[in-house]
């Protein structure tokens, strides 16, 4: 994943634009986009995302953000690609955030989670599959349902912490991740780690764990 690009000229009127601070003011405001069943977060965003399968196909999503009332402009979504929405700070300008933005949303089915910079997510009512691919100070929580099975790669100092239950669990991570996942009951798990960062998981019939830092993975159910 990687943010949208710069638009022709945009770059240099950035660069030449005065630098937006906030108010620290906090300020609500709502956007409808395209349905979407994936994400990618960036900068310090916090984002909660609902997963309801009882929406009925609808035509639009409605977002919900919070932060400095006079940069609430400057907080960046777009749907693209296929089917993934986009959250971060408005890549084409210079802003200094005071209040840490927010978004929430609720939505019929999530596929991907992916996030980096210091972005934290929470995901409930994830169901089937999941994918999650966190970096640098990312920090996930998800809640699953039903039997959800989930694929992951995590790196650098991000966070993650499972809950749920589901057929599968495949990890690969690296750096000082730490990967809380003790109160996911998973059939099978396969962890692949090569960092230093603690790994737990709960295996109730398979675990498959190897790599260089194996003895940072741990077993036990919570």
């Amino acid at each position: 994943m990687r943010r949208v690009a710069l638009l022709p000229g945009l770059a240099l009127a950035s660069a030449l634009a005065c630098t937006l601070k906030g108010d620290g003011e906090p300020g609500l405001m709502t956007r409808e986009v395209a349905v979407f069943d994936a994400v990618e977060v960036f900068d310090n965003f916090t984002v909660t995302l609902a997963v309801d399968t009882t929406m009925a196909a609808p035509q639009a999503i409605e977002l919900k953000f919070s932060g400095d009332s006079n940069a609430l402009g400057r907080l960046f979504a777009a749907v693209h690609e296929v089917d993934t929405l986009s959250v971060g700070v408005d890549p084409n300008t210079l802003t200094e955030l005071d209040l840490g933005p927010t978004m929430s949303a609720r939505v019929p089915a999530l596929r991907r989670v992916y996030a980096e910079d210091a972005a934290a997510l929470e995901v409930s009512g994830a169901r089937e599959r999941l994918e999650v691919e966190l970096h640098e100070a990312a920090t996930l929580t998800v809640q699953g349902e039903q039997a959800v099975a989930v694929d992951v790669l995590v790196d650098d100092d991000a966070g993650l912490t499972l809950r749920g239950e589901g057929p599968s669990l495949n990890i690969v991570s690296s750096g000082n991740a730490t990967i809380d996942a003790s109160g996911f009951a998973a059939e099978a798990v396969r962890v692949e780690h090569s960092g230093t960062g603690e790994v737990l998981v709960c295996a109730t019939a398979t675990i498959v764990k190897f790599g260089p830092g194996a003895k940072y993975v741990r077993l036990g159910c919570t």
